[in-house]
């Protein structure tokens, strides 16, 4: 079952979609730590220089990738994303993410896809951090 967090933020319970789908696909049991979401990150969307990556760096590269066409990203396994820094660092996440949503409206798009048990615990990180994003 979908749950719409924003208008390109969703997360999702529900089945996986065909492989024909359109949307980059991120590991999230590969992102449980902000290097290792950095890294995941640039490795996925093919940032040449990725060990320099910051969040600054993956703004500009989302940015740089929604001036093309639009994108969706899917993290699979959500649930672990981030799942070992505390909740500050998911918000800066979630904020780098909206900023980049906010200049081009309708070009990001980010879907959480996690299994339906771990999905109450997931919700639950993202409200903390939603309320650390907004501070």
């Amino acid at each position: 079952m979908p749950d719409r967090l924003s208008a390109w933020l969703s997360l999702t319970d529900g089945p996986v979609p065909p492989a024909s789908t359109a949307a980059t696909v991120v590991d999230g049991a590969a992102c449980a730590t902000r290097a290792a979401l950095l890294d995941e990150w640039s490795r996925v969307l093919d940032v040449p220089d990725r060990d320099v990556l910051t969040w600054d760096a993956l703004a500009a590269t989302v940015r740089a990738l929604t001036d093309d066409a639009p994108l969706t990203v899917e993290v699979a396994r959500a649930d672990r994303l981030l799942a070992d820094e505390p909740p500050a660092t998911l918000a800066t996440f979630l904020r780098v993410l909206d900023g980049v949503a906010a200049e081009a409206p309708g070009t990001l798009r980010l879907v959480l896809r996690t299994p339906p048990e771990r999905a109450a615990g997931l919700r639950a990180r993202l409200a903390a951090a939603a309320t650390l994003a907004t501070r």
